[in-house]
């Protein structure tokens, strides 16, 4: 690029960027001016969503315990021949927690077995929306099984936000 420059072309340089001001159209009939803000345009959009992405705070988990687990019949989303819901087989587990014991299904690979009565797993519950809270346990990579809570109750020794009454 730099061997096509003539006297009505200005380069800049600003730190280690060196950046040509072109005041006549460039070979593909665009003006390099233009291009140049497009691509600064572009760059800025791309840090900030980096910048954003950067801010996210690690999620916080905490201590649970597999108590049990039953295994039941859903109605699924998928229709037989007739029109008929197809019943499906789950395993719901019980997962007791510091203030709640939740019962969780639809795991994933977490279903699959990997996990025995009396283990110990690192959990969050989060929303994907108001109306959709999931309970999400922590892989040993680092990633985690998303679970559908099914119900919760608080769990005995929960410790209430009450303070005890004086005498």
């Amino acid at each position: 690029m730099l061997d096509d420059l003539d006297e009505r072309d200005e380069v800049v340089a600003t730190g280690s960027i060196w950046k040509v001001r072109r005041s006549r159209p460039d070979k593909e009939g665009g003006d390099l001016r233009t291009r140049l803000i497009a691509h600064r345009a572009v760059l800025a959009v791309l840090l900030a969503t980096f910048a954003a992405g950067a801010d996210k705070t690690a999620p916080t988990y905490q201590k649970g315990t597999i108590k049990g687990w039953d295994k039941r019949t859903d109605v699924g989303p998928f229709l037989d021949g007739n029109g008929e819901p197809l019943p499906r087989k789950k395993t719901v587990f019980e997962l007791k927690g510091i203030d709640f014991v939740y019962l969780i299904d639809y795991c994933g690979a977490f279903q699959a077995g990997k996990f025995e009565l009396g283990d110990v797993v690192d959990y969050r519950v989060g929303e994907t929306n108001k109306d959709d809270m999931r309970l999400y346990i922590r892989r040993e990579n680092g990633r985690e099984y998303k679970c559908k809570i099914e119900g919760k109750k608080v769990s005995e020794g929960a410790q209430s936000g009450d303070p005890p009454a004086k005498h």
